[in-house]
């Protein structure tokens, strides 16, 4: 029996399956193509009942609640929302409030640091927003930075401008420069983003003395990628990764029912 990994953001739904022979390819959606009561049926249709349902969601409570009513109308469970904690999978948490920390964020955060445990990373997972997380090698998460996405850049722009129109192109052309108006936009919104993602993991490696290792996940990841230097390597499953091993803590069925 498998388990259903979901990464609910606030643009898309992405899962993958989760069994003993390993993990499905991940797959997404966006949340604005379909109104929730036909998202979950078009994304999951069909599929067999699952062992449970493990979601890491930043999308807050009423999609969580819409969520939880399919499943158990659907497959007679109810799903397993994540939280952030004080510590996991050696991972420690830096924020005054560890249960404020977005739960998409500390998945991401324990998912690097299995996978490359005693390096210094810097994950970046750019979606609706940008958020930028340090992880020393011995697994304290050192703080993070939260910007504004692609989209929501452009948006600000043309929304706050006379005569300055936005077509939502995260990635206009090739190159550095725009040659009009809605390229300009484009390439100034990923400019900003990169040039702050390229500053700052250079100074977590001033201030660790260490070589750090850049991950970038993400919806808008493929758009940056091209932007940022060699040390950048794109890791889209990241966040469902960390769902993954973070549902591991927990095996008994009531272990799927939210608290």
């Amino acid at each position: 029996m498998s388990l259903l990994l979901v990464d609910l953001g606030n643009s898309r739904v992405k899962w993958m399956w989760s069994a003993d022979g390993g993990a499905t390819t991940a797959r997404a959606a966006s949340r604005r193509d379909h109104p929730l009561s036909e998202l979950w049926e078009r994304c999951w249709e069909g599929l067999p009942a699952p062992r449970g349902v493990v979601v890491a969601s930043v999308a807050g409570e009423a999609i969580d609640a819409s969520l939880s009513r399919w499943c158990m109308a659907r497959w007679g469970l109810a799903p397993r929302f994540l939280s952030s904690t004080v510590t996991a999978h050696g991972v420690s948490n830096a924020y005054r409030d560890p249960a404020k920390l977005g739960v998409d964020r500390w998945a991401a955060l324990v998912a690097a640091h299995t996978a490359w445990p005693g390096r210094t990373l810097c994950i970046a997972d750019c979606g609706t927003a940008v958020t930028f997380d340090a992880l020393a090698g011995n697994g304290q998460h050192l703080g993070g930075l939260i910007l504004p996405g692609l989209t929501l850049m452009q948006r600000a722009l043309s929304n706050a401008t006379a005569g300055i129109e936005s077509e939502d192109s995260p990635s206009p052309e090739r190159g550095w420069l725009g040659r009009d108006t809605e390229s300009g936009i484009g390439l100034g919104a990923i400019r900003a983003i990169t040039a702050t993602l390229e500053q700052s993991a250079t100074e977590l490696g001033n201030e660790t003395k260490t070589e750090v290792t850049c991950l970038l996940t993400g919806g808008d990841a493929p758009h940056l990628l091209p932007h940022l230097g060699n040390r950048w390597q794109h890791q889209p499953t990241l966040v469902l990764e960390g769902a993954r091993i973070l549902a591991e803590e927990e095996t008994k069925p009531a272990a799927f029912e939210r608290s």
